[in-house]
């Protein structure tokens, strides 16, 4: 990771970003029994339906490498679902 993380001071002090994220799972049209993948690193055995992510991509340092993953586990016209920071952040 590109920086040393303090859960605690994240949650006393940027906690809006995950409880905004919360509002993001409604942007999903998937329907009931559909899958989403955890964004860091992961396989899947079958490409996930949705994927979503909240304040994470830029805090990952291998963007390509991202990238690649997501491609590769998630399904023809599937669905991605992401924030990013801000100004500065990325």
């Amino acid at each position: 990771m590109n920086i040393k993380w303090n859960a605690e001071n994240y949650r006393d002090n940027f906690s809006f970003v995950y409880e905004y994220g919360e509002e993001l799972t409604g942007m999903f049209t998937l329907g009931r029994g559909s899958r989403i993948a955890d964004a860091a690193k992961f396989s899947l055995e079958k490409p996930a339906d949705g994927i979503f992510s909240n304040a994470v991509f830029h805090w990952i340092d291998d963007l390509s490498a991202l990238a690649k993953n997501l491609a590769a586990n998630l399904r023809a016209s599937g669905e991605l679902v992401c924030e990013f920071g801000g100004k500065g952040c990325a």
